[in-house]
């Protein structure tokens, strides 16, 4: 029977003997005990999280939301306390999108980055009230220094239209509706797109989009036939419509009175949601 011998080669080294299979790490990780390690992966960087923009009286209820973008890509979308939160990135350089995120807004839940969430990522509501919230759109973060902070300067999305009807009988049935309100905005340029028409209330505000053009009120009294009342006036995100009717009981008609524009303080009034469910 033969048997299989096996062989050491030592190589000489710095004045010592090494084994093949020695000189082979060494090759590989560089060298033996040489006083030098391999540089460590670079430290993430906690970049703190700040907002400015607008304020009002319910600026302690708001949730707040980060999405983080590299390449078009959503990497982070988490939600934040300002002044109190951070988000951990490798050095490099990002776009920051942050805004204010109520009930029914379609935006995916926290720690959710789906492929579809991209700077131009169209938000609205859906068949759900709109509400009240404020975008601070994508803005280029260099991320490396240890003291990084992003500070987004929010701006109202939404406005408010205020009905008040005069001398209307308590036994007419009415119904409102503001015919050509914007349903999405673009988070990227705060752009609006689409088209609907909103129910408003009767006794309050209404939180709304902006309107496409000047602002028209459809309305109808006891079921009967739809008519429209055309304002004049335009309605832009960060602005309060109020508008005063009057009943004209031989024409059975609402004559407008009054239509006045005025910036808006969002918390700061009786805004209330309208009900897209109310037709």
């Amino acid at each position: 029977m033969k048997q299989r011998m096996k062989h050491r080669i030592n190589i000489p080294w710095d004045g010592h003997l090494l084994s093949a299979a020695c000189l082979s790490v060494l090759l590989a990780v560089g060298g033996c005990e040489s006083g030098e390690s391999l540089p460590a992966s670079a430290d993430p960087v906690e970049v703190s999280l700040f907002t400015k923009g607008i304020t009002g009286s319910n600026e302690s209820a708001l949730s707040y939301r980060l999405l983080v973008f590299n390449e078009q890509k959503c990497i982070n979308n988490i939600s934040f306390v300002p002044g109190s939160s951070s988000v951990s990135l490798a050095a490099g350089t990002y776009s920051f999108a942050a805004l204010s995120v109520p009930e029914g807004l379609n935006l995916p839940a926290a720690a959710d980055t789906p492929d579809e969430i991209t700077p131009d990522w169209l938000l609205g509501f859906g068949s759900k009230p709109v509400r009240e919230f404020r975008i601070g759109a994508p803005t280029e973060v260099k991320v490396g220094d240890a003291s990084t902070a992003y500070t987004a300067t929010l701006e109202s999305a939404t406005a408010v239209v205020s009905l008040n009807l005069s001398n209307l009988p308590s036994d007419k049935e009415v119904k409102f509706k503001l015919s050509n309100m914007y349903t999405l905005v673009k988070l990227s340029d705060l752009t609006y797109s689409g088209e609907t028409a909103y129910p408003l209330n009767l006794d309050g505000e209404t939180v709304c989009f902006p309107c496409k053009g000047d602002v028209e009120l459809t309305y109808t009294v006891d079921g009967g036939e739809s008519k429209t009342i055309y304002t004049g006036s335009s309605l832009k995100a960060g602005s309060r419509l109020s508008v005063l009717l009057g009943w004209s009981e031989d024409a059975h008609t609402f004559l407008l009175l009054s239509s006045t524009v005025t910036d808006w303080v969002p918390g700061n009034g009786s805004a209330q949601e309208g009900s897209a469910l109310n037709n």
